[in-house]
């Protein structure tokens, strides 16, 4: 998250989420790069200057400190996002989030009766969700992206393939917002 000036105000807003979190127990902290981070479940926490920056663990916040220290690791140069950018907003977009699932479920395994429920409800088939902001006068356009390379299973096969147009939802329902 690039915070920009707006860092200094964010940053105890941050430290409450945390403390709030973990009943006021501190995190376990750690280094990479030279740069120190909190480790809260498999997910890493740090600031690099005014950036705040959130990974699944300590080798994705490597490749993400690379990055934000200008060296070229970008995450919109993946090839899975790349390809999934181009379903979204094709690089319109002034925020993006992307989360590999099969690498949190890699890093962080469920216990089996949830692992059950999970795959009944069709999360399974998920392989990661992408979540983009672009401009869309006059306001912005929101879309989540749930990749599932084999088809979707389980309840979201109820959702519809294509997105959802939120401008025309709006225009059926309140008329004169066109």
């Amino acid at each position: 998250v690039r915070a920009g000036n707006q860092a200094e105000k964010l940053r105890p807003v941050v430290d409450r989420i945390l403390a709030k979190i973990t009943g006021g127990q501190p995190l376990p902290e750690d280094e990479v790069d030279g740069v120190a981070f909190k480790q809260l479940g498999p997910i890493s926490i740090c600031w690099v200057g005014d950036d705040l920056v959130v990974t699944l663990g300590p080798n994705v916040l490597h490749d993400v400190l690379q990055t934000v220290k200008g060296m070229d690791v970008s995450i919109a140069k993946n090839q899975r996002v790349a390809k999934i950018r181009g379903k979204t907003m094709g690089g319109r977009e002034f925020l993006m989030a992307h989360l590999n699932v099969e690498e949190l479920i890699k890093q962080a395994p469920m216990p089996p009766e949830d692992r059950k429920e999970f795959k009944d409800a069709g999360l399974e088939s998920v392989a990661s969700v992408h979540l983009s902001i672009a401009p869309d006068a006059p306001g912005v356009k929101t879309m989540l992206y749930a990749h599932t390379p084999g088809g979707p299973e389980g309840v979201l096969r109820l959702l519809p393939a294509a997105p959802l147009n939120e401008k025309k939802m709006l225009a059926r329902v309140f008329p004169r917002a066109r």
